[in-house]
């Protein structure tokens, strides 16, 4: 009997342990055509104004995605930021948990140029600037068309916040973004072994002039640097170090990834 109960006792805290909920999802079904979500808005940033908007087309349904999507249309002048997403207003619960943001994004067949794209987490009440003096949580680049990239973000530092994510393109060139399942999961703390603890890593020195350093390295499969305006600048991960004597004094962001999650912090260059 004892060791039934026990088996019991187990499976049942093994399943709390693994269980999640979602507390946050917009997949834009409800949404009627060339509109948006009820408080989601398009932002102008930096210059250029390109609107987001809900589309149903049936070729993207080959690309990963389904139904109802959004659609911005990317012809940027260049140096300027694109039209930028925003969405409504989000409450993290406080609590021992941990909160992962996922979405689809991708672009068109015909989209010849790499897809560069940042997204922002502030605050429900602060204003969104969108020319560089705020540190976006996710700076992405992807180059492959007619795929829908399933995109993963920690967003467990902002339990028990309320808050707004920004979508912003970074395009200088035209291009065809696609964006669909917006989700947010709740799971309990300690089920999260199986997502990276990128929180951990640490960079040094910061301000640094030649060599930054990470730590620890272990579990990190890709490290990758940007300059303030979400260009990706040359840069190895070379064992624990990057050489960055070549980079440009300034402010960057270093994006590092592991076990498919991806955390971005910030680095002065001398």
């Amino acid at each position: 009997m004892k060791k039934i109960l026990f088996v019991t006792a187990l499976v049942c805290a093994t399943l709390q342990l693994n269980a999640q909920t979602t507390i946050f999802e917009e997949d834009f079904e409800s949404t009627p055509s060339f509109q948006l979500p009820p408080d989601w808005q398009t932002i102008s940033t930096g210059g250029s104004f390109n609107t987001w908007f809900t589309i149903n087309y049936s070729f993207t349904d080959s690309y990963g995605f389904s139904g109802n999507i959004l659609q911005v249309g990317v012809n940027n002048t260049a140096g300027n930021y694109g039209g930028t997403l925003k969405t409504e207003t989000i409450s993290i619960p406080a609590g021992q948990f941990s909160y992962t943001l996922t979405y689809l994004i991708g672009k068109s067949s015909f989209t010849a140029t790499d897809v560069n794209y940042a997204v922002y987490v502030l605050p429900a009440d602060e204003l969104f600037t969108g020319t560089g003096t705020q540190i976006p949580v996710f700076l992405d680049t992807f180059s492959i068309n007619a795929t829908a990239f399933q995109k993963t973000i920690d967003l467990s530092a902002y339990a028990g916040q309320d808050i707004r994510l920004y979508f912003q393109t970074r395009q200088s060139n035209q291009a065809n973004i696609f964006f669909d399942s917006v989700k947010i999961i709740q799971k309990p703390l300690l089920a999260t072994s199986d997502i990276a603890k990128t929180d951990n890593v640490k960079i040094y020195p910061n301000p640094v002039s030649d060599i930054l350093y990470i730590q620890p390295v272990s579990g990190i499969t890709q490290a990758e640097i940007f300059d303030i305006t979400g260009k990706k600048v040359n840069s190895k991960l070379n064992n624990n170090k990057i050489d960055v004597k070549n980079l440009q004094s300034g402010i960057y962001i270093l994006s590092t990834e592991a076990g498919g999650k991806k955390s971005s912090q910030k680095f002065i260059k001398k």
